[in-house]
């Protein structure tokens, strides 16, 4: 087991914690556990949180497995999914699959019309998310990040 610690610093002129690269170092590794600690200086607030983690390692049948997909755009979904369904109280695959996630981040679909292109990607799934994915694609391909 490893131990990665990372210090949250609050964005007072969006009301949030930045808390982007502990999400995206979350996506990729095997958590085991984590500690937290809200801490004041003067009038800055920081979470320090301390994360006890595994690397994934390669399967068998070589399957890439997450730490070896290297696509800006699939690891932003994965954050967004990974956020909603923390929010929601369920787990990641529910919301779409890292399959679904990769054929995402190659077809690039801009519409809720093209998303009905994803393998077992449901009117459900594209009603209730298709926006959301909708607009991280766009905002993708337009200047590379999300929003």
């Amino acid at each position: 087991m490893l131990l990665k610690l990372f210090t949250l610093v609050f964005d007072a002129q969006n009301h949030k914690f930045l808390s982007y690269e502990l999400d995206v170092f979350c996506n990729k590794h095997k958590i085991i556990d984590i500690k937290y600690q809200l801490i004041q200086v003067n009038n800055n607030y920081f979470w320090t949180v301390a994360v006890l983690y595994e690397n994934f390692i390669q399967v068998k049948n070589n399957t890439p497995k997450q730490t070896e997909i290297v696509d800006p755009l699939f690891e932003n979904l994965q954050v967004w999914r990974n956020q909603t369904a923390q929010a929601k109280g369920f787990p990641p695959y529910i919301i779409a699959t890292n399959k679904q996630l990769l054929q995402i981040a190659e077809l690039k679909p801009t519409t809720l019309e093209a998303l009905k292109q994803i393998n077992k990607f449901g009117a459900k799934t594209i009603e209730n998310y298709g926006s959301f994915i909708i607009e991280i694609v766009k905002n993708y391909i337009n200047d590379g990040t999300t929003k």
